[in-house]
């Protein structure tokens, strides 16, 4: 083979091992701790009937906005039916102290049903109103969390906290967790976790050009190596030749297999970086996991 013939096939070879294997390699997921599957849906009541008439409809206005974040945060979707959880908030002032509240939020399984775990209650002495609406955000957090928990065991479960209420503090890290291997997810969650979705719309896009970038590649090496010929009739002055056609159509199959291995990592990446909020069952009760890679 001549030096000419060696240089455009390890041109070629150079570019298949750099672009073609990434273009259709699949990243394998190692087991997830709690695999994706349908947000959850909780509805928010809100009761200030124990508040003053000239301001009971503004509180309940800006409750319902402070929780529409929260369930936003969390990617939890508002109830469509009766059967789904719910959260009430019930605000009143205190009888001998009007410029105090009482707030109790309490999950219920269901519209009107039984309630989960202990209603988390507390009393802002002397404070505003924008206080209170950040006491009132503070306990709907976690008290969503109980609620999505709730909705996940299908209703076989009552939430961890059940004789302990909800308060403020923050747990301390790591403390009474179940382990990775003690947490059962959702028996309706799918086996596959995030990394095992399918390609997105730029990862298909990426495999019909690395597919095309391939061919390119093919037929640029067939003309760059095809020898040269001889035009009959011209006396053996004339010479026919396709190596640049091949040199050009090497160039091009090349970027286009470059570009089509960008487009499947860059949708691949994209896959790795969503992120689950889920519920879970284990040993000590209801939680949320949060999976993901980053």
């Amino acid at each position: 083979m001549s030096l000419r013939h060696r240089l455009v096939a390890g041109f070629a070879a150079t570019a298949l091992c750099s672009g073609a294997a990434p273009a259709f390699a699949m990243p394998v997921a190692g087991p997830p701790t709690a695999a994706l599957f349908a947000p959850a849906r909780v509805g928010i009541e809100v009761d200030t009937s124990g508040l003053r008439e000239d301001e009971a409809a503004a509180v309940a206005r800006l409750v319902s906005e402070r929780a529409d974040r929260i369930w936003l945060r969390a990617e939890v979707l508002p109830a469509k039916s009766d059967q789904e959880p719910v959260v009430t908030v019930a605000i009143s002032r205190l009888e001998d102290d009007p410029d105090s509240y009482r707030i109790a939020v309490e999950v219920h399984r269901t519209k009107g049903g039984e309630i989960v775990g202990a209603p988390a209650e507390e009393t802002c002495e002397t404070c505003t109103e924008g206080e209170m609406l950040d006491r009132v955000e503070a306990l709907l957090a976690p008290m969503l969390s109980r609620a999505v928990a709730a909705a996940g065991s299908g209703g076989s479960a009552d939430a961890a906290d059940e004789d302990e209420g909800v308060t403020d503090e923050a747990p301390a890290v790591g403390a009474d967790e179940p382990s990775a291997s003690e947490v059962t997810p959702p028996p309706d969650a799918p086996a596959d976790g995030p990394d095992r979705a399918g390609l997105g719309t730029l990862g298909k896009a990426g495999i019909g050009l690395a597919v095309l970038g391939v061919a390119g590649l093919g037929t640029g090496l067939g003309l760059a190596l095809a020898p040269d010929r001889i035009e009959s009739g011209s006396g053996g002055k004339n010479r026919v030749t396709t190596h640049p056609p091949g040199y050009a159509m090497l160039g091009i199959g090349g970027a286009v297999l470059v570009a089509g291995v960008v487009l499947v990592a860059v949708d691949r990446a994209r896959a790795k970086r969503r992120v689950a909020l889920v519920p879970a069952a284990g040993r000590g009760g209801g939680m949320l996991v949060l999976t993901g890679r980053f």
